[in-house]
């Protein structure tokens, strides 16, 4: 099992670290406060059955990430906190580019489960060449019916 750090220098640097992200993120907030307050209005407004349909989606999203990375490894993953994973994936594929967000969050969270890098790197480019294969055939399907 991969151990934490109990070094107070460490702990310290963490927690700056992730001052530094809220503030990003409030500082973001508040400067582009007039477009969030109209995606709020707009969101109100939405149609509730198209909501549900969305939330739905991203969670059927989560649950098939999190089996993608279960079967893209050797051992057994808690799957709770596999599905969280999931979900924080998606949201750093938002702030990085090309998906680097996602596989960096998945990376660490294997190397966590005490998997080496070699077995975690693996995992996860096992996972993103078959999303891949998998986006390119379903183009290639809905290219053949149009």
């Amino acid at each position: 099992m991969f151990v934490r750090s109990e070094d107070p220098e460490t702990k310290r640097a963490g927690l700056a670290a992730a001052g530094l992200v809220v503030a990003a993120v409030a500082g973001i907030g508040v400067i582009d406060r007039g477009t969030i307050g109209r995606g709020f209005a707009r969101l109100g407004a939405a149609d509730p059955r198209w909501l549900a349909v969305a939330a739905l989606s991203a969670g059927l999203l989560w649950l098939a990430g999190s089996v993608s990375v279960a079967g893209a490894v050797h051992g057994r993953l808690p799957f709770g906190r596999l599905c969280a994973v999931q979900v924080a994936a998606s949201f750093a594929d938002h702030l990085l580019p090309a998906g680097s967000g996602g596989m960096a969050v998945n990376l660490r969270f294997l190397r966590r489960q005490g998997f080496s890098r070699s077995e975690a790197t693996s995992a996860v480019l096992v996972r993103t060449f078959v999303g891949w294969l998998a986006h390119v055939a379903l183009l290639e399907i809905g290219r053949a019916h149009v």
